[in-house]
Formats: C-alpha cells, sequence, structure tokens
C-alpha cells in the first residue's frame, strides 16, 4: 500500500481542528469527512510510526488492531498531536511549502518529508529576515 501525503496531511488537521485536546481517530474522521478504511488505517499508522501523534502518556500509537484476514478494530483512545507534529502541520499549511516539499521529496517516504518541510520552512523564515 502507498502512503497517501494528503491523506496525512488531512488527518493532522483533524487533530489541530478537534475542539478538545484528546481526540480519537473516529472523531478525526469525522471533522474531516474522512472515510475509515485500509488507506486511511494505514496512513494513520505511519504518522504513528513517526511519533507524529501521542496518547496523554506520551506514546504513539493509533488503537488499531488489524488481524491478518484484514478485519480491523479500533480502540476509542485519545490522542493528539505531538510537538514534532505541530511543528510538521505548521509548515505544510503553508501552501508554498507543502507544494516544494511534496516536488522535492515526491513519493519519499514521512521521514524525509518532514525532513524537506524543515528545511523549505526555515528558508522561508531565513527569507522573511533577509529580505
Amino acid at each position: 500500500m502507498k502512503m497517501d501525503h494528503e491523506l496525512i496531511k488531512k488527518i493532522l488537521l483533524g487533530f489541530e481542528k478537534a475542539s478538545t485536546p484528546y481526540a480519537s481517530l473516529k472523531k478525526v474522521a469525522e471533522i474531516e469527512n474522512l472515510e475509515i478504511d485500509d488507506n486511511f488505517i494505514y496512513n494513520c499508522d505511519l504518522i504513528a510510526d513517526r511519533r507524529l501523534i501521542v496518547d496523554s502518556n506520551g506514546i504513539s500509537k493509533t488503537g488499531i488492531k488489524k488481524d491478518l484476514g484484514g478485519d480491523f478494530s479500533m480502540a476509542v483512545i485519545g490522542l493528539r498531536l505531538s510537538a514534532e507534529g505541530h511543528e510538521y502541520l505548521s509548515a505544510i499549511k503553508k501552501p508554498a511549502i507543502w507544494e516544494k516539499t511534496k516536488k522535492i521529496a515526491g513519493d519519499a517516504g514521512l521521514g524525509t518529508m518532514i525532513e524537506v518541510a524543515k528545511i523549505a520552512l526555515g528558508e522561508a523564515i531565513k527569507n522573511a529576515f533577509t529580505g
């Protein structure tokens, strides 16, 4: 299965839009009008792998359990954006940085996307100070 960078962005935006400090993945899906399917689950797992979301103990997880037959269950646990998640989302919410990140990183993994977004944001900040 392929990573879906646009979906990852929407999931992170859902956490940011939540009206409470912690939100379940189900709530995030509702906020962003996303279908909870294999693609959603896979990309949530990738987000957790990079520690962009954490539970109240700072542990990165999703609460999703999937068996080899493809069936899944989703525990309703409160999750929030981690500091890293906030930083990444802050960068990619800027259209110029998002487009530059997608152009440079292309089909790269999420770790590469995060690093490219940080670099692009750093350049934008530097340019703001130097004119």
